[in-house]
């Protein structure tokens, strides 16, 4: 389970167990999955904070009794009894003063970071700076309890002085920070230590999984026809990026949609048409678009535009004619997200749902922010700007986030480098449209979606290249993806 910082203080709370009992329950389980990283002979230093993450620590030492250990209290005596209660068991003569950091970095071999926890916020003070800058340039491993020590739990925001961990514990949940390691880099390696304690059915941060990914996917009946799963409309591309369209449509095939709908310019259609057989097309030119499209809108289950659309003529009726006509989820991208950067009031005409599906570039300039400051802190952006415009948000990256108008999120864990190249937003784009048709639930669909984008590149790159892992491969790669679980 992925749980923020006020989830787990409820979790706590309903746990039927004192803080006093927690503490002790905690550093039980840490001592069973700390061993296999221990040598018998290890000399191991502790560096404890005054809250309850150094709490933890002592709790941790009364299970590691058989290790030669040294204790710093980095921030002072504990700051409540629980704590102290704790800490007054920890044998004194194993308690170093801050001033022996050095000489006792040199004589370790390990090191547990229990300085702060998850409620650390904002930014170390310069003495604590010298403090971490100490520790990390003694070069050995480091063990992080829940959080490294100078990052926060609920973002990817960190002091640049955060302690980076070999491994990071983290106690009973998953955080937000441990779901966005691509931002950080603070551990190594991530191991999850269950406390076995009750927990909710479900917090704002959902998952998604193989499992999970296939118990949401309806498999094709026997009476099934070409029309039994609605039908979809792709309207993007235009001179010069013809290829955004093709690769909608390879989306959306990818997903076996058996029925596709797609609007382009007469310009690329001869190229489009004859990449794609399948498809029913709407060619339209300057004076037509109404037209072509108006009818079409109306009565599909999903649609997509804006993929490739920069230079298509007529594109600001394209997306009026999309918000306003179409009764089904919708989703924004590329320059259809860019159309509306100052034109957001458009959204309030939406008779469907609507997604946006930007890059960190396009989501910082719809919302004229600067792109660095969204990288410092995504999760919080996301979930700010979809409960303002009441829209999904799809905000691609490294770790790509959808974020729900009510404040449910997921933060996606598939998919590597080799998507860092064109072409790959817009085949999402088209597998997310066929997903959207497919099921019922929005955002089970955008997280089916993400997810298995970024799966199936994980499986390309075990025989591919990263460097020239081919979009096209997709249709084939999910094709016997599905195979192999029965599809």
């Amino acid at each position: 389970m992925i749980v923020s910082r006020k989830e787990m203080l409820e979790i706590e709370e309903k746990s039927g167990l004192s803080s006093f009992d927690l503490i002790n329950l905690v550093g039980k389980k840490l001592a069973v999955h700390l061993l296999p990283y221990l040598d018998v002979k290890s000399n191991i230093l502790v560096l404890a904070g005054n809250g309850n993450n150094g709490a933890d620590c002592f709790a941790l030492i009364n299970n590691l009794k058989q290790f030669h250990i040294k204790l710093i209290l980095v921030n002072g005596l504990p700051n409540n009894p629980d704590a102290m209660k704790i800490y007054q068991q920890v044998s004194p003569s194993i308690i170093q003063p801050l001033t022996a950091l050095d000489t006792c970095l040199k004589e370790c071999d390990v090191i547990i970071d229990g300085i702060f926890g998850f409620g650390y916020h904002g930014k170390l003070s310069e003495d604590k700076r010298v403090v971490f800058k100490q520790i990390q340039n003694a070069n050995k491993p480091i063990y992080s309890i829940d959080i490294n020590s100078g990052a926060e739990c609920d973002s990817a925001m960190h002091d640049s002085f955060a302690l980076h961990s070999t491994v990071t514990f983290a106690i009973d949940c998953y955080k937000p920070f441990h779901l966005l390691h691509k931002y950080h880099h603070l551990f190594e390696k991530l191991e999850l230590v269950p406390l076995d304690i009750p927990h909710p059915k479900q917090s704002s941060f959902l998952e998604m999984n193989q499992t999970l990914f296939f118990q949401n996917l309806a498999k094709r009946k026997e009476t099934a026809h070409k029309g039994s799963s609605g039908k979809i409309l792709l309207v993007g591309g235009s001179y010069g990026m013809a290829g955004a369209i093709s690769l909608n449509i390879t989306g959306a095939k990818s997903l076996g949609f058996p029925y596709i709908e797609v609007g382009c310019i007469d310009g690329i259609y001869p190229i489009i048409a004859t990449k794609h057989t399948t498809p029913v097309f709407h060619p339209f030119s300057a004076d037509n678009v109404e037209q072509q499209l108006a009818s079409t809108i109306e009565h599909v289950n999903a649609a997509a535009f804006g993929s490739g659309v920069t230079q298509m003529y007529e594109k600001e009726l394209c997306l009026d004619l999309m918000i306003q006509k179409c009764h089904a989820p919708l989703i924004l991208d590329a320059e259809g997200i860019r159309m509306l950067r100052y034109n957001t009031w458009k959204l309030r005409f939406a008779k469907s749902p609507i997604i946006l599906t930007p890059h960190i570039g396009e989501f910082a300039d719809l919302f004229h922010l600067e792109k660095e400051e969204v990288m410092r802190n995504p999760l919080h952006y996301a979930l700010k700007c979809a409960k303002e415009l009441k829209v999904y948000i799809v905000l691609k990256s490294a770790h790509t986030i959808i974020a729900t108008p009510n404040g449910q999120c997921y933060i996606n864990q598939t998919g590597n480098e080799a998507l860092a190249q064109a072409g790959s937003g817009d085949l999402l784009t088209g597998m997310l449209t066929a997903l959207l048709a497919y099921h019922c639930d929005i955002f089970t669909s955008l997280r089916m979606g993400v997810w298995l984008h970024g799966y199936i590149a994980d499986r390309l790159v075990e025989h591919h290249s990263k460097m020239h892992m081919n979009l096209e491969d997709y249709p084939k790669a999910v094709d016997q993806f599905f195979y192999e679980n029965g599809y």
